[in-house]
């Protein structure tokens, strides 16, 4: 459900800063945006079921319903029960804005101008 509702949001964000720069081919930027999404949020996953089944032998937190049952025990249980969760549109977004900086800006990899003026020193 999370990457859904990511992988459109990630495909207007393409779309919009095409027109935006004028760069031709919204479409097929959005189209790119969202295969970009979609693959490295499938990677992820991917990488943290063979890293929990490798890890702990267990495949019961890998099923949604699971880990609500109870199988997280303790505090580092319920964090590994959110990263399962969450790391995989997280690191989708990060590609999608690697990808938008760097070929449809055309520009370098960087803090964006939005959260520049949080990092700045006085």
């Amino acid at each position: 459900m999370i990457g859904g509702i990511c992988t459109i949001l990630a495909a207007i964000w393409m779309f919009n800063t095409s027109i935006n720069h004028k760069t031709g081919n919204a479409i097929r930027w959005a189209i790119i945006g969202a295969v970009v999404f979609f693959f490295v949020q499938v990677l992820v996953g991917w990488l943290n079921v063979g890293l929990h089944i490798w890890d702990k032998h267990d495949v019961s937190m890998l099923v949604i319903r699971h880990r609500s049952d109870g199988a997280p025990q303790g505090i580092m249980g319920r964090f590994w029960s959110i990263y399962l969760e969450l790391s995989p549109p997280i690191f989708g977004l990060l590609a999608v804005w690697a990808v938008r900086a760097k070929y449809l800006l055309k520009g370098k990899l960087q803090i964006p101008s939005s959260l520049s003026k949080f990092t700045k020193k006085k």
